[in-house]
């Protein structure tokens, strides 16, 4: 069985996180769809 890909729903409300969160991501090889929303209401 292939492993497979999950997106990603990041709820982050502050730029300059999402930055960091989405770097640390690419650093770590991780290129998973990452979805970002800024509050629950939109999550």
């Amino acid at each position: 069985m292939e492993p497979q890909s999950v997106d990603i729903l990041l709820v982050e409300d502050n730029p300059d996180h999402v930055e960091l969160i989405l770097r640390a991501l690419r650093d770590n090889n991780l290129l998973n769809q990452v979805h970002v929303v800024t509050n629950g209401e939109e999550a």
